[in-house]
């Protein structure tokens, strides 16, 4: 079953951005479709910034892509870049 309305309202309350996990302020914080050919709905969305929601829809990769591309470069040195395909260059 999906989680209900007030899950997501938890979430964007909270501040905790899906991808990052970092928090941010409340007014920096929306809804990222899971599905972009799907609506905004329970279940086809995550929290995300602003700005993370426009990069992952400019590279055109998937949630879980960018998920894991933005874990990485909270892992990687600070002299090295992570690409997209999760190697460091």
């Amino acid at each position: 079953p999906l989680p209900p309305l007030e899950y997501y309202i938890e979430k964007l309350s909270v501040g905790i951005d899906f991808y990052d996990e970092k928090k941010y302020p409340f007014n920096e914080l929306g809804f990222d479709r899971i599905d972009d050919s799907k609506p905004h709905t329970i279940g086809n969305i995550v929290v995300a910034t602003t700005e993370h929601n426009k990069d992952r829809w400019n590279k055109r990769i998937t949630v879980e892509e960018f998920r894991k591309m933005m874990q990485s470069m909270k892992r990687a040195p600070s002299s090295q870049t992570v690409l997209p395909n999760n190697k460091i260059d």
